[in-house]
């Protein structure tokens, strides 16, 4: 299979997932496929860094059953202002934008069980009861900053 079979595989594959469209090639200005509300950009690599499956790894075994095991790379250069991706897995990602929720894409994941560990978990991440519990309204506290990191300071 040539180069370019590849990546109009990848597209293709990734237009009918998420019942969007695969638009031609027209050397910039558009996106590789339109799916309802999204502008998806569908690059493909015969590898990707070992680093990024051992981060995307260590998320799946970090998730509660409930939650949807997501990577978020920063790029923090100082002077910058930071600049940061999410890599989450494309099955859950496709369930999300098919509008089956961000963690479910299987019967084994179910929401926590009252009303209020829910509104813990959308809020922090965490089940109430749980050290990392906040109540509503509550904001994380502002890191200080520092004089000799710029970055932070445009962060």
């Amino acid at each position: 299979m040539t180069g370019a079979a590849r990546w109009k595989n990848q597209e293709r594959f990734v237009a009918a997932a998420l019942g969007g469209v695969r638009l031609p090639n027209i050397g910039a200005g558009q996106c590789d496929v339109r799916a309802p509300g999204w502008c998806l950009q569908v690059k493909t690599r015969a590898t990707l860094p070992a680093w990024l499956w051992e981060a995307m790894a260590q998320a799946e075994r970090d998730a509660a059953p409930y939650e949807a095991p997501v990577v978020v790379l920063a790029e923090v250069v100082p002077g910058r202002k930071t600049r940061r991706v999410v890599v989450m897995d494309f099955d859950r990602f496709a369930a999300l934008v098919a509008g089956g929720g961000a963690a479910q894409t299987g019967t084994d994941r179910a929401p926590p069980a009252t009303p209020a560990a829910t509104m813990a978990t959308q809020h922090t991440g965490t089940p109430a009861g749980t050290m990392g519990a906040r109540h509503r309204g509550d904001r994380p506290k502002a890191r200080p900053q520092k004089a000799d990191h710029p970055a932070t300071a445009t962060d």
